[in-house]
């Protein structure tokens, strides 16, 4: 399932694309969370951006999470994305 799926409009997606770069100190596109639509697409590719210096792979804990979300239902991953969306808000 997909960020606008859930709810995600272009405001909500910018300031995630911010929170993002700011918790992990990288430099995002203006447009990344349309460009990695759902949340394994995005994970992927932040977790390549973090690896590729240190030419490490995510470890096995990186990837339980990924697997995690995604056999999240529907209803506990809208409920997963507000509460960061809150966190957001609030920080």
């Amino acid at each position: 399932m997909g960020f606008s799926e859930l709810g995600l409009d272009s405001l909500s997606s910018v300031e995630l694309r911010n929170k993002l770069q700011s918790i992990y100190d990288l430099k995002l596109s203006q447009t990344v969370i349309f460009d990695y639509s759902n949340i394994r697409q995005l994970g992927k590719f932040l977790l390549s951006l973090m690896f590729i210096d240190q030419q490490l792979s995510p470890s096995d804990q990186a990837e339980n999470e990924i697997i995690d979300i995604e056999n999240l239902s529907e209803i506990e991953a809208e409920a997963a994305l507000l509460t960061e969306l809150e966190k957001i808000n609030y920080d």
